[in-house]
Order: C-alpha cells, then structure tokens, then sequence
C-alpha cells in the first residue's frame, strides 16, 4: 500500500461514505478482497481531492479472488491494452 494515496469508498445506494482504502499492496491484493463476501463488490471508488488519484471513479463490479479492484492503477498501460 502507499501511505499517500487515499481513496474514498461510497455505498451508491445511500451515498454514505463506508469506509477508506490506500489501494493494494506490491503484489495487487488486499485483505477486502482475500474471500467473500467482498467488502467492496458493489461500491463507488474515488480518489481523494488531495492525492494524485483525484480523478479515480467507479464503481466495483467484478472482484478476483484475492487482487484489490484498484491494482490496475499500478499495471503499466501496454498490460492494461492487451486485455
């Protein structure tokens, strides 16, 4: 995890923010996401205004079996284009 990343986890339903997340660690994973239920499956993602990852936003909807949904932030992009 990297102490100056910060991201806001909303419920879309109530628009309460539930909880926060520094995004994963080296490897990709996160204990949120180590087994179901999966604490973030189904909530909205935004950086904080004060991180570079300001202008993150989405919403969670597929999980893997133990890799945080934000790891793709730290793929490099030609790993994100051959998906």
């Amino acid at each position: 995890m990297q102490p100056e990343r910060l991201f806001i986890m909303i419920d879309p339903v109530t628009e309460t923010t539930v909880d926060l997340c520094s995004g994963p660690d080296d490897d990709g994973r996160c204990s949120r996401s180590a087994y179901p239920p999966y604490e973030c499956a189904g909530l909205l993602v935004t950086g904080s205004p004060a991180t570079p990852e300001r202008d993150v936003s989405f919403q969670i909807t597929d999980m893997v079996p133990g890799r945080c949904p934000l790891a793709w932030i730290d793929e490099p992009l030609s790993a994100s284009l051959a998906q």
